[in-house]
């Protein structure tokens, strides 16, 4: 059940996921002998237990089963529509789990390819054309690539043109995958955290700021020296 290769790996966040799934039992008021009982096999208690615990990657389909057995809204396209582009170094202990898509040292490009391949479906919009890149996350993609800014919207700029139908391809991959938008959309895991697109707006909380950004889209950065997360950073989709 756990995925390798970077295009067979899911865009669920583990750790995430398993959060969210407990979260939803407790809600429902069931428990894991209850919800192992239900999948005629495909599930044992200990196996749910690892999945919560974050400790497991699934694959589209399993991603599927779970999803219906705790009730949660699964969607086959990456459409959400609002998103936050996190570094979250909370979730770095499943790194190991995770089976590394970029290490720093590796070519960037491969990050940024599935980023952008991201942006592009979650803007509806047509591989090649030019799409606004917004500051934070160049900020946010620069702490994960150990780049400048400037270099990494240079490489970002290039690979727009979409030479060699790069981001076309991922794009064409990204429509049949599984995504819930709850759990958030993993870009890839770095050795500086798990870079993440998190679809669910959520307002300020501690150590928060909100401001309006050049676009008039609504920016929440997390100050990363006052919590133990590197950057994160929310704005409306364009």
């Amino acid at each position: 059940m756990t995925v390798t290769g970077l295009d067979t790996l899911t865009l669920v966040p583990p750790m995430r996921l398993g959060r969210l799934l407990v979260e939803r039992r407790r809600t429902r008021g069931l428990d894991l002998v209850t919800l192992a009982r239900g999948t005629g096999g495909r599930f044992d208690v200990g196996l749910l237990a690892a999945i919560e615990a974050g400790h497991v990657t699934l694959g589209d389909e399993d991603l599927g089963h779970v999803s219906d057995l705790y009730g949660l809204l699964a969607e086959a396209t990456v459409r959400p529509r609002r998103t936050r582009l996190a570094l979250d170094t909370d979730d770095a202990i499943a790194a190991d789990q995770l089976h590394l898509t970029h290490r720093t040292g590796g070519d960037p490009d491969e990050l940024l390819i599935r980023y952008l391949g991201l942006i592009v479906a979650l803007r509806a919009a047509v591989p090649g054309n030019p799409l606004p890149l917004r500051a934070d996350d160049l900020i946010v993609l620069a702490d994960a690539l150990w780049l400048e800014p400037d270099e990494v919207e240079e490489r970002l700029t290039a690979l727009m043109a979409n030479p060699r139908n790069r981001v076309g391809r991922r794009v064409a991959r990204l429509s049949r995958r599984m995504v819930i938008p709850a759990a958030g959309i993993l870009v890839a895991a770095t050795e500086e955290g798990l870079l993440v697109l998190d679809p669910q707006h959520q307002g300020p909380g501690p150590g928060m700021a909100v401001r309006p950004d050049h676009r008039g889209a609504t920016v929440i950065a997390l100050a990363r020296r006052e919590v133990p997360v590197a950057a994160v950073f929310a704005a409306r989709s364009a």
